[in-house]
């Protein structure tokens, strides 16, 4: 039997949630006896968490405490105690130490250990931030040994890049084989674009850059705002969907720019509108860049791009920055175009170049789309997940 903890399943939705439901579509599929573990949900009403569950192919179980680590591992060890799993499968390498003898296999993005915001000497961000300085490194430093030490014990710890890999090799620990992508090439793909520009109310004489992100400084929005005003208002057009806490300062950048209708906002959208808006733009941007948080005290770093997975599969070349695991999924020439980071004029300069070039973009497009299904698509991605299992279940009985 396998026990999958995984915190990050809908309602709530986001890169780690589309993650968890494939996966657990998956193990349904194959008949594996399994039991999921999930956070608690509020304000849902049972119908909706229905739903969710009909969708997921099995219903978790949702009693993991979403801000008490503490309370959380108790009902792990009483799990584990009961249902004695041949293995444990998580999304969270802070669970670790709670499954006692059973083997673990944990995914990692490499942020949850380089600025990890599980460990037991957490507070609230808000807590945090009226602690003083050396309280709060020294609560920071606590939290960072203990889920290194966590990493350490777990059989296999599979990142998402190469990038990922190396900078956990760094803090020792072992077994970091590299599982990228995740993506769903049969919802993400190539669409014909007018009637979904029409559709959209969209200009069909633009050439429109998309950008799907949380609005936060790793993102480097304010870089491809600054790239748009160096760009011919009757070409170029940026759509940007999301939020976060630097919309209004992102909006304020724009009027700043005197942008007008080269830049639209457009609130979040579910994610599989997602595959639609794709499909109607003509590039993705990704121009992130490495950012300090100050919440977590560390650096945080685009570790591999799901967005660019996602674009890829839509047949859309990506222009991204050349940082950590996000030169990995765009590869430069082959797939989309990369510059350097916080470089407007790169940028720019990358756009036009797609505009201008038809034929360019096509290839590119074309190789994205071509990538993405024979390397990217979560059938790969649960397969290799698979196979770690297995293997792990036999190194154990050997």
């Amino acid at each position: 039997m396998l026990l999958v903890i995984w915190p990050e399943l809908p309602p709530a939705y986001g890169g780690m949630q589309v993650h968890g439901v494939a996966l657990c579509r998956h193990l349904a599929a194959t008949g594996r006896e399994l039991v999921v573990l999930s956070n608690e949900v509020r304000g849902v009403s049972t119908e909706e968490l229905a739903e969710h569950d009909q969708d997921l192919g099995v219903s978790p179980l949702r009693l993991l405490q979403r801000d008490d680590l503490e309370a959380s591992g108790r009902v792990i060890q009483q799990l584990v105690r009961a249902l004695r799993p041949r293995v444990v499968l998580t999304s969270q390498v802070a669970f670790t130490p709670f499954c006692e003898d059973t083997p673990v296999i944990s995914r990692s993005a490499g942020n949850d250990l380089l600025r990890p915001w599980i460990g037991p000497a957490d507070v609230s961000n808000k807590a945090l931030k009226k602690l003083p300085f050396e309280e709060r490194r020294a609560r920071l430093a606590a939290n960072r040994a203990w889920i290194q030490q966590a990493a350490a014990r777990c059989d296999a710890v599979f990142c998402n890049s190469a990038w990922t890999r190396d900078r956990l090799a760094h803090l020792g620990i072992p077994r970091t084989p590299v599982i990228q992508g995740g993506v769903d090439t049969a919802l993400f793909t190539p669409r014909d674009r007018g009637p979904l520009r029409s559709l959209l109310r969209w200009p069909a004489d633009r050439f429109i850059s998309l950008i799907a992100a949380r609005q936060v400084i790793k993102k480097g929005i304010d870089v491809a705002l600054q790239a748009m005003a160096q760009l011919d208002p009757n070409h170029h057009q940026l759509r940007i969907v999301g939020d976060g806490p630097l919309h209004d300062d992102l909006r304020g950048l724009a009027a700043e720019l005197e942008l007008g209708d080269r830049v639209v906002f457009q609130p979040k959208e579910p994610h599989a509108a997602l595959a639609s808006l794709l499909a109607a733009a003509d590039a993705a941007l990704m121009p992130s860049r490495d950012a300090y948080d100050p919440r977590r005290g560390a650096m945080d770093y685009e570790t591999m791009g799901r967005f660019a997975c996602e674009a890829a599969a839509c047949g859309l070349p990506t222009v991204a920055s050349r940082v950590a695991g996000l030169q990995e999924v765009v590869r430069d020439g082959l797939t989309g175009l990369l510059v350097p980071p916080d470089d407007p004029g790169a940028l720019a300069e990358a756009l036009e170049t797609l505009r201008a070039d038809r034929a360019l973009r096509t290839t590119l497009g074309e190789q994205a789309r071509a990538h993405a299904v024979a390397a990217l698509d979560f059938a790969h991605v649960n397969r290799a997940t698979l196979a770690l299992v297995d293997a792990v279940l036999a190194e154990r009985a050997a």
